[in-house]
């Protein structure tokens, strides 16, 4: 179905929370897990699947480019995966998740869950519990999956999705989509932001916020003179980029079905409504 683009997917502090979820995951798979976060949507998705991984599975899972089977593989190669007869097609093969791959989603699960709490304080039990029902609530391209991580891979698919769209629309005017999150937090605050805050949507160093600060100054989107404010331009630069944002997000959600969208938007309602 066609969604409006003028949506929820928009919204200011959605993008707040999309960029503190991917770094925050993203941290976790390179810094613990020692795997790529499209790795890891790809051996949660096996995990997820009883009968195995279709190989060709990959791409189609991830609805991106050409490396997501390269990464299936290296999962293989990592001993994280086995290959095994597909049981839904005997002339083809399937990925199944191991003991040791297993382990690995554990550690990272444990990982996510103990940086997105730490980092955001505020965040009670009872809504990150309802955040985690929304994610596995979400439609699956596969049927008979069974979700075993904190986390669906539905729910990182369109993680990924919505950030590839901050990242191209935030190239495109020059800017990056840490640049873009910083100028969401700060025009959805009513108070002063410290470093400490703006530097948990990244998990940077002040120094890099510091860094893109004065370039978003040097741009003319912000002014620092008395404390951090947006300027004119920089509001109306949100506005064509969250916009332009939700135009891209829509159309990866074009496949699904009305009430299937309404997941979505449920899901990205508590994203928003966790952003405190």
């Amino acid at each position: 179905m066609m969604v409006d683009s003028a949506t929820i997917f928009s919204d200011r502090k959605l993008v707040v929370a999309i960029q503190k979820f991917y770094f925050a995951i993203e941290e976790a798979c390179l810094m613990i897990g020692d795997i790529s976060l499209k790795e890891y949507v790809i051996l949660v998705a096996m995990g997820e699947l009883a009968s195995g991984f279709p190989l060709n599975g990959a791409k189609t899972k991830c609805d991106t480019d050409n490396d997501s089977n390269y990464c299936a593989l290296f999962l293989e190669e990592k001993e994280l995966a086995v290959r095994v007869r597909n049981s839904n097609d005997r002339r083809g093969f399937a990925l199944s998740i191991t003991a040791k791959g297993r382990a690995r989603l554990n550690l990272i699960d444990n990982t996510i869950s103990k940086t997105l709490i730490s980092r955001n304080p505020n965040w009670s039990e009872a809504e990150f519990e309802y955040l985690v029902s929304k994610a596995h609530a979400l439609p699956s391209i596969y049927p008979n999956t069974r979700i075993t991580t904190i986390l669906s891979s539905e729910f990182l698919v369109f993680l990924q999705k919505y950030h590839q769209a901050l990242t191209n629309v935030a190239a495109y005017y020059g800017m990056t989509s840490s640049q873009i999150a910083i100028l969401c937090a700060y025009e959805n605050s009513e108070n002063l932001l410290s470093l400490e805050y703006v530097q948990r949507l990244h998990g940077n160093s002040n120094l890099v916020i510091e860094f893109l600060l004065e370039d978003l100054e040097k741009k003319t989107l912000i002014d620092v003179s008395h404390c951090v404010e947006i300027t004119q331009k920089g509001q109306q630069r949100i506005k064509e980029l969250t916009r332009e944002v939700a135009f891209y997000v829509s159309d990866y959600l074009d496949k699904y079905s009305e009430h299937e969208v309404s997941l979505y938007e449920e899901l990205c309602e508590h994203l928003v409504y966790m952003v405190k």
